[in-house]
């Protein structure tokens, strides 16, 4: 009927390990389960029991530059698998992954900045969805402009 049924906790923490250097972290845990035709609630596809992150944030030259290394945990969960046979629904698992991003920045201007960006640091090989394929490691720069005062 369109209706679900989510529960969890979540926990967070920050702390500045000296002065630049910032280390947080998150901790979710989900429930979540919706009815299936009898009724029976059945957890609920592509939502991940257990996700986290940590996140190590280092600024250095007066905040001009920094460096930001982020860790994401994603635990495993279930999906749908379509039978081209029958084009019943069938569950399938999909493992737990962690993706790692890496970040450099440093402000030429005060409206201008230069940055420069990987994810998927490791080439992890996961999947969000059953059968499509997810980027490997990817490399990204530009300038960020601020047009605000």
């Amino acid at each position: 009927n369109g209706e679900s049924i989510r529960e969890g906790v979540e926990v967070t923490a920050s702390i500045e390990l000296q002065t630049g250097l910032r280390l947080q972290g998150a901790y979710t845990w989900t429930d979540a389960t919706q009815p299936d035709a009898a009724n029976i609630q059945l957890q609920e596809v592509r939502r991940p029991r257990h996700t986290g992150n940590v996140n190590l944030d280092y600024s250095f030259l007066d905040n001009r530059a920094g460096v930001n290394l982020n860790i994401n945990f994603t635990g495993r969960q279930q999906d749908n698998f379509f039978s081209p046979i029958s084009f019943t629904p069938l569950k399938v698992n999909l493992s737990s992954f962690t993706l790692v991003s890496l970040t450099g920045r440093y402000k030429l201007t005060d409206k201008v900045s230069l940055y420069g960006r990987v994810e998927n640091l490791l080439d992890e090989d996961y999947e969000e969805v059953y059968g499509f394929q997810t980027p490997g490691v990817g490399v990204f720069g530009g300038f960020r402009i601020a047009l605000q005062p």
